[in-house]
């Protein structure tokens, strides 16, 4: 809640725009050479970790990148806990796909 004035500098005229995603847009697992009993415990220490995305989430992907691109600055509201903070770590590199210049310009809401 607030204004919408910043606390500090000079006011800005800015546009806000908001939606939400439903849960991971990614899941993460050793690809399938490392399955279970596949290779030995250890070997998991340096094996590379793969990302997917389901087809189901494709839509929801595109409309963040596609909004990405349409905007100067990104700011994160996910719940906060860890689940909160591993969603928006999806959310930010899914949007960084669709928006570099964001590098450097994405805030978590506070």
């Amino acid at each position: 809640q607030g204004s919408g004035r910043p606390a500090t500098g000079p006011d800005v005229a800015h546009t806000m725009i908001t939606t939400s995603v439903r849960g991971h847009l990614a899941s993460q697992d050793f690809g399938p050479q490392y399955g279970w009993s596949n290779c030995p415990p250890m070997a998991l220490f340096d094996a590379p970790i793969e990302t997917t995305y389901r087809d189901d989430m494709q839509p929801l992907m595109n409309m963040l990148k596609s909004k990405a691109r349409s905007v100067g600055v990104l700011i994160l509201w996910l719940d906060c806990d860890r689940e909160g903070e591993a969603i928006s770590d999806e959310v930010r590199t899914v949007c960084l796909e669709g928006n570099p210049r964001l590098n450097g310009k994405i805030f978590r809401a506070k």
